[in-house]
């Protein structure tokens, strides 16, 4: 589980930075969790999901504004609609605010977000991984093995990386 921005003590004060112009290094990548009309998370599982759920970067600025969307669905939606900026993990964000304060706006930080809650390991692990244990067998955690790594950690093996943030 992640706790969201949109669950986050200081979401406005951050959202009005960013309104006021601050923050414009930030970039957020992220998809529809909730595809328009839909009430199950729709979650990338192939590199090619990724952009048919419509998973790209977006500036801070951007996901803000986006955030203030109104559900699509006539009745209202079973959960708020998605939005990068109200998704998007507070730890990892305010992690990205205080870079900022830090250093300043001339770098840029880019923010991926890859997580799914009530998943197994095996779900984020690859083929050779599994391969290699002994005390595993293929169905026994009750979730579908690799799934997860192929299609929500794979697309970004050629992406630069300076440090990462871990939560669990």
């Amino acid at each position: 589980m992640v706790l969201g921005i949109y669950n986050s003590y200081e979401k406005f004060m951050a959202a009005d930075a960013i309104k006021a112009g601050k923050y414009s290094n930030i970039r957020m990548w992220g998809g529809y969790r909730y595809p328009l009309g839909g009430d199950e998370p729709a979650y990338a599982t192939t590199a090619n999901d990724m952009s048919q759920l419509g998973f790209k970067w977006f500036n801070s600025s951007d996901a803000v504004a986006w955030s203030e969307v109104p559900c699509p669905k006539e009745g209202g939606c079973p959960f708020p609609p998605y939005s990068v900026w109200d998704d998007t993990s507070a730890a990892c964000f305010y992690f990205a605010q205080g870079l900022t304060d830090i250093r300043g706006e001339a770098v840029p930080i880019g923010l991926i977000q890859s997580d799914m809650g009530g998943t197994t390991v095996e779900s984020w692990s690859p083929n050779a991984t599994l391969d290699s244990c002994t005390n595993w067998e293929a169905g026994s955690s009750g979730s579908a093995p690799t799934k997860l790594y192929y299609g929500m950690i794979t697309p970004f093996v050629n992406t630069t990386i300076a440090g990462f943030l871990w939560c669990k």
